[in-house]
């Protein structure tokens, strides 16, 4: 197996990792939303809000960093389509895309984690304010 292979199995794992936790920032998401129903403004809910925020911009940088994959994988086919190109300075800034592209596409993926990772914490947060004040009120 060469390093084209290689790339090409990392990124389509890559890809069904960042489609898994689309799936799971949008289940996170509708869960989030439920438990908002029947419930009156408050400023205790700023934190699940917060959460749902997060998991939006999760799920956001998801589409981002799978949409950055493909378009750095078409742009190494067509690199690929002409390899007599090679030293001149078309398929120099054809080169350049392609690493723009992926450098690109792992920001996305940080910032997904990131945010999942965010969205979890005031999730948490919110969960323990709902606690605290149930305890304070019994």
């Amino acid at each position: 197996m060469d390093g084209e292979e290689k790339s090409r199995d990392l990124d389509k794992i890559s890809t069904r990792f960042a489609q898994f936790v689309i799936a799971v920032d949008g289940a996170l998401v509708a869960y989030a939303i439920k438990q908002l129903e029947g419930q009156v403004l408050e400023w205790k809910l700023i934190p699940l809000g917060a959460a749902i925020i997060f998991w939006g911009l999760s799920f956001y940088y998801g589409i981002n960093t799978i949409r950055k994959l493909i378009g750095s994988r078409v742009i190494g086919l067509y690199k690929g389509e002409f390899p007599s190109m090679r030293g001149t300075d078309s398929y120099d800034r054809i080169d350049r895309a392609e690493r723009v592209t992926m450098e690109k596409s792992n920001k996305s993926y940080t910032r997904m984690f990131f945010s999942l990772y965010c969205g979890g914490i005031m999730f948490l947060m919110w969960q323990v304010i709902e606690m605290v004040l149930r305890t304070i009120s019994n």
